[in-house]
């Protein structure tokens, strides 16, 4: 094949793939949706869709006539109403769809024009939401173009809502009052340790007023507020856990104090009971560690709990070291680690003292038997 028959061949196969990419893609844009109502919905509740379709496909016509467009609903007793606008026609035009109400279409010869038009398609859909038994999702309306072969060709277009049940809500408002008394307690606690709750206090006003508005409105809208609440919640959560982290880090900081106490003032780096001591304020600190990543991964509840261990462990060890610095300052108990050696050496050499005098009186009746 000469170099001019691959040039053209290449040629010709890139058209072809052009064209199987032009065919396979939508040839329609949503240029506005709006959904009335916003937002979670509920069973009973109406909905009113405006939706605007513009046209342009990549040929000579503005739609292939051989396909259709395609709607959905999941809409009880759905009303459509569809209107074409072109440039050569000043007014709009109704346009009557073919099938069923839940799933009508438009024949792709009301939509084919030469492609110099300006072709657009006004929408309307109003419907009912259909009773549910538990929250899920609901197709409000979807938009697919079909090739003649019934096959769904890519740019499909999907508005879905959630459906939301008054049992749902009355189990979702339940929970969050139990997350907003577990945040209570919380505040109470910092409260009486003398932290500064002004920011959480604020955040739990907001979730128990946006739980208070989800107990007198429709399931759809009460999913609203109580989402609300839950991030206000999750918010006061976020700061309880930083400020009780806070407050243990100067727990610990307090705690180092006083280990230095016996490490460089007394030398008692060597003694058990400040070994003990140490050990139990590096405990402390890995739980800190703990919730300081369980803070950043979100995990709030487990954040606050973790630091509330490491304050435990904090307290007590404190505890225990104020008191043997007492006894030390006091001199009820000797500094046992500086003089350790010194005191087994001492313990060594009279034992072996005694061991020498019993051996010696021993010999010297032995030598007075003899």
């Amino acid at each position: 094949m000469s170099p001019i028959a691959r040039m053209c061949t290449r040629t010709l196969l890139c058209l072809l793939v052009l064209l199987c990419a032009v065919q396979a893609a939508s040839a329609f844009t949503v240029t506005s949706m709006k959904i009335t109502p916003t937002g979670d919905l509920s069973p009973g509740e109406k909905v009113t869709t405006e939706f605007t379709l513009t046209f342009g496909f990549t040929g000579k016509w503005t739609f292939p006539d051989t396909d259709t467009l395609q709607f959905e609903t999941a809409l009880k007793n759905p009303k459509w109403n569809f209107e074409r606008y072109r440039d050569e026609v000043p007014q709009a035009e109704k346009i009557n769809p073919y099938g069923m109400p839940s799933t009508p279409w438009i024949h792709g010869f009301d939509l084919s024009y030469p492609f110099d038009n300006k072709l657009k398609v006004v929408g309307t859909l109003e419907g009912t939401v259909p009773d549910v038994t538990q929250t899920k999702k609901l197709t409000v309306i979807r938009i697919t173009q079909m090739d003649p072969n019934g096959n769904p060709r890519s740019g499909e277009r999907l508005e879905e809502r959630d459906v939301v049940t008054a049992g749902d809500v009355t189990t979702t408002i339940a929970a969050r009052e139990r997350d907003l008394q577990e945040l209570r307690a919380m505040m109470d606690e910092m409260e009486g340790k003398g932290i500064d709750t002004e920011a959480i206090e604020a955040k739990y006003t907001e979730a128990a007023a946006a739980i208070s508005s989800a107990r007198t409105a429709a399931p759809g809208v009460a999913q609203s507020h109580l989402t609300n609440a839950q991030s206000a919640i999750n918010d006061g959560e976020k700061l309880s856990a930083e400020k009780e982290i806070g407050y243990v880090k100067n727990m610990l900081g307090e705690l180092e104090t006083t280990i230095r106490f016996f490490t460089h003032t007394r030398a008692m780096g060597s003694d058990p009971r400040v070994l003990e001591l140490i050990d139990d304020r590096d405990a402390a600190s890995q739980l800190v560690g703990q919730a300081e990543a369980s803070l950043n991964a979100g995990k709030y509840k487990e954040a606050y709990t973790k630091a509330k261990e490491a304050e435990s462990g904090a307290t007590t060890t404190q505890s225990a070291a104020l008191a043997l610095r007492e006894q030390v300052e006091s001199g009820i108990v000797g500094n046992i680690g500086s003089y350790l050696y010194l005191i087994v050496g001492a313990v060594a050499v009279i034992l072996l003292i005694a061991a020498g005098v019993v051996i010696y009186r021993r010999k010297t009746r032995w030598d007075e038997l003899g």
